[in-house]
This record gives structure tokens, C-alpha cells and sequence, in this order.
């Protein structure tokens, strides 16, 4: 199978987040690797920046996790569309590492998520991911193990 890309017109089918916390600006999803890629726009987010170290502003790091789970929601729910009425939530975020600052002009946020365990009933569903977030030339900014709990509000 192909990959799937969605632009932000199909990720706001599958998802519920709006601006200004939607962050994930396309996504493109590999079907047979359970994996996905995922495109953070900085150059239209710049007021995530303001007040945080105003005179060197940085990304609070959380948004990088925050895009993460966004992607991986996306790819879950395009993979197995019977949890379409389902919102995902944090189940736990583990092994958090932020090891690069993400500036102003750094311009895009490279998202990568991958499934690494699911277990689904006919009306929940767990997910075990890993994801990151990379800058410039493929230097990694964060990266995260986290469980996303898909339920019906």
C-alpha cells in the first residue's frame, strides 16, 4: 500500500483539534508500517514563541509532544476507522528527552510516530507510540514513548 497524505482540510475529518492547538499542518501516513510523518509549521505559529524567555524565545518543548500525539491520533484513527467517534487522550507520556531548542527561525518541525503496541476492543482502544521531532538537518529536538486511550465522550 502507499502512503496517505492528509493535508490539514483531512486532518481536521479525523481529528476534533482546531486552531490555535491544532498543530499538525499535513501528515503522511505509511499503512504497512504503522508509522507516520507529520509536518509542525512554525512560520504561522510564531505566538507559541511569545513571552516564552521573551528576550531568546523558544518553543515551550510540551508542543513538540503535543504534535506527537496529534499525528499518531490521525494515523490511528485513518487505519482503523470504526474509532472515528473516538477522542484520544494521554494515557501516559514516558521517557520525555528534549534535547534541542526549537527557535523562531527554525521554520518546520519534522513529526516522526510509530505504533509500537495496540490493544483494541470493540469500543476502546490503548496505543503504545514513540515519536519525534526533528529540526534543520534531521537533528532531533524531542522524543517521547506514549499511550493514547481512545474513548467515546
Amino acid at each position: 500500500m502507499s502512503l496517505v497524505h492528509l493535508t490539514k482540510e483531512g486532518i481536521e475529518k479525523i481529528i476534533p483539534h482546531r486552531e490555535p492547538i491544532l498543530l499538525v499542518d499535513e501528515v503522511a501516513i505509511d499503512p504497512d508500517n504503522c508509522k507516520a510523518d507529520a509536518i509542525f509549521n512554525l512560520e504561522t505559529r510564531l505566538h507559541l514563541f511569545a513571552g516564552h524567555f521573551p528576550n531568546s524565545p523558544v518553543l515551550p518543548g510540551i508542543y513538540t509532544v503535543e504534535a506527537m500525539s496529534q499525528a499518531a491520533a490521525v494515523m490511528f484513527l485513518h487505519l482503523n476507522p470504526s474509532f472515528i467517534n473516538h477522542t484520544f487522550f494521554f494515557g501516559s507520556i514516558d521517557n520525555v528527552s528534549f534535547r534541542r531548542t526549537i527557535l523562531p527561525d527554525d521554520g518546520k518541525v519534522l513529526i516522526h510516530v510509530k505504533i509500537v503496541h495496540q490493544r483494541i476492543s470493540s469500543q476502546n482502544a490503548a496505543v503504545k507510540l514513540y515519536g519525534t521531532a526533528q529540526v534543520g538537518q534531521d537533528e532531533l529536538a524531542s522524543e517521547a514513548t506514549f499511550i493514547g486511550i481512545g474513548v467515546i465522550i
